[in-house]
């Protein structure tokens, strides 16, 4: 029996939503696929399924990753022919919903003409399985669903990456130039100021030279950054990690200084 491949990047085995009206294939399915060393729930219909689906997220609905609970399930093994409600409007409600459209489906039926895989596959099944089936069958086709699931998650990492890439670019650019304008703008104005020789005047343009400095690292951060790193904010939202570090007393750069640093 192979054993399921754990993605490295999670960790916890694979989840797996085994749903047959057949109370004995069903716990056969279960058994096998925990014999391997799955993470398996059974259900008998396709409402109790669809309920087991959704139930990580109907925490929090408007998120795209569940707040707590149960794990969201990677794989769907779904009989075609089941009471109030049959697998192929059960994965129809599937792949019309935001968080769960992503989900592996392997449809499993006694149905073996051409029509009926047509028609299944056109509904939204990954993969097509006729009873009766194999032991290593199963298993094979569950451990290639689950790769190709592996390979969506990494691909979606790599498109949000490019996305922060290009947003951090952009940023960089749209907040330099006006930049620019303001510390030009307030060197004349620190210049002028200055020969008045009024403390509360000079402690002010200090602590608007170093709002303006912060300003300019957080630039320089996007611009060179090389690589995507996240770091909690609030509310379970993560902010790009910059890695800026903190000014060293007496380091503060004042008029030409600070704006040669930008055009640099």
């Amino acid at each position: 029996m192979n054993a399921p491949n754990p993605s490295p990047k999670t960790g916890p085995a694979p989840r797996v939503l085994v749903v047959d009206n057949n109370r004995i294939t069903r716990l056969m399915i279960q058994d096998l696929l925990l014999r391997a060393r799955y993470d398996v729930l059974g259900a008998e219909n396709g409402i109790e399924a669809w309920n087991l689906l959704v139930a990580p997220y109907e925490a929090a609905p408007s998120s795209h990753e569940p707040e707590s609970g149960p794990r969201p399930f990677d794989l769907l093994i779904c009989d075609w022919a089941m009471p109030e409600m049959d697998g192929i409007e059960l994965v129809k409600r599937l792949r019309a919903h935001p968080q769960l459209r992503t989900t592996i489906v392997l449809m499993v039926t006694g149905h073996s003409n051409t029509d009926d895989l047509v028609q299944g596959l056109d509904g939204g099944a990954d993969e097509y399985m006729t009873k009766p089936f194999k032991t290593e069958e199963l298993l094979a086709r569950v451990n290639a669903g689950l790769r190709l699931r592996r390979l969506q998650e990494e691909i979606g990492d790599l498109q949000h990456h490019l996305a922060a890439a290009h947003l951090a670019t952009t940023a960089a650019h749209e907040i330099n130039n006006p930049l620019m304008i303001l510390t030009g703008n307030l060197e004349l104005m620190w210049k002028k100021l200055e020969a008045l020789n009024d403390p509360e005047v000079s402690r002010r343009l200090e602590a608007i030279w170093k709002a303006t400095e912060r300003i300019q690292k957080v630039v320089q951060g996007l611009r060179y950054m090389k690589e995507i790193k996240l770091k909690p904010y609030a509310n379970q939202v993560q902010m790009l990690d910059l890695d800026l570090d903190p000014q060293p007393a007496g380091a503060l750069a004042r008029g030409p200084a600070l704006v040669g640093a930008m055009k640099e």
